[in-house]
């Protein structure tokens, strides 16, 4: 990722969300999942939902490139 701000926002994410999926490690089956698994689960949904993020709130630079303007800085936690 060469955006610092995506990539600032994908690192807090991935912070919080491995707390998170380590905490609670059931999966959907109920079935307890070793911590690394947690944490590559963890990881794995945290580049979907920056993506989802970025794609929702992307904008037009002036190089006519989608980018992370005010909106994702809004949303995101700003460096």
């Amino acid at each position: 990722m060469t955006d610092p701000l995506r990539k600032h926002f994908h690192d807090k994410l991935k912070e919080i969300m491995a707390k998170i999926f380590v905490e609670y490690r059931a999966t959907e089956d109920d079935e307890e999942v070793s911590e690394e698994r947690a944490i590559e689960l963890s990881v794995s949904y945290t580049k979907a939902l920056e993506a989802a993020v970025f794609e929702a709130c992307a904008e037009i630079n002036a190089t006519r490139k989608r980018a992370a303007g005010q909106s994702y800085r809004y949303i995101g936690v700003s460096p």
